[in-house]
């Protein structure tokens, strides 16, 4: 599907790539992304992981789901945005459907509040400029492993978490244990305590935390995630802050 060329300012991308599932994957494989970014430099990431419990592959249980959010510098987000504004003002006369690739649907809204829609195949050529495209954005936010447009290639699916220590080790949840993230503000080094109401959060995601007397919201990197029982607790249950 192409929507008619982009005009205006750009003010929020949305984007779900999506790896070919013409053969099943193998669980706990990674296989959709969904990315918001908007101009002020929020982000939005959720990855959708294969469980052989899901019946509808459209149908994803939460379980199924890492949702996360990250900040990105003013600047960096300035450069995604001119990026998308010259690539959607022009995307070239067609952009390629393989039906055994996987596939991306991106929207693009500018700050009138119109939409442009397009879709095309997780391929390095579905586009002009579809590879230095999707490393600006890998580059920009700082997230590697993102598909974005061309599957990121030098992504090895057979690792996966398999050989992520963190990951592999970490105990199951107990429906009656609360969720403690160890964080750490931008440019400091002391970590800090905050709950979370759901178990989304894994090292090295970003999320939103309150700080100070005002509960200004702030940008934090999660640096360990603990599973306690309330009388196991750091601190007082009801003196702790949560993410956002």
């Amino acid at each position: 599907m192409e929507s008619e060329n982009f005009c205006g300012k750009l003010k929020t991308i949305r984007l779900v790539s999506e790896l070919s599932l013409y053969y099943m994957p193998e669980d706990g494989t990674e296989v959709r992304q969904q990315l918001t970014i908007t101009r002020d430099g929020r982000g939005y990431l959720t990855r959708f992981i294969f469980s052989p419990a899901i019946d509808d592959i459209s149908a994803w249980r939460d379980e199924d789901k890492r949702r996360s959010r990250f900040q990105i510098n003013p600047e960096n987000a300035e450069q995604i945005m001119k990026a998308f504004e010259t690539t959607f003002s022009n995307p070239g006369d067609e952009i390629i459907m393989a039906c055994d690739a996987g596939c991306w649907n991106l929207e693009l809204t500018n700050e009138e509040g119109k939409k442009f829609r397009w879709s095309g195949s997780l391929l390095d050529d579905s586009f002009p400029g579809v590879n230095e495209l999707s490393d600006l954005v890998r580059e920009e936010t700082g997230i590697e492993d993102l598909f974005v447009f061309d599957g990121c290639p030098d992504r090895i699916e057979e690792l996966g978490e398999f050989f992520d220590e963190d990951a592999y080790s970490r105990k199951k949840r107990r429906e009656s244990e609360l969720i403690f993230c160890k964080v750490i503000f931008q440019d400091a080094e002391k970590e800090y305590t905050y709950l979370a109401d759901e178990d989304i959060y894994e090292k090295g995601d970003f999320a939103w935390a309150p700080a100070g007397k005002d509960n200004e919201e702030k940008v934090v990197r999660v640096t360990d995630v603990e599973y306690l029982q309330p009388e196991e607790a750091p601190f007082p249950v009801e003196k702790t802050k949560k993410l956002i």
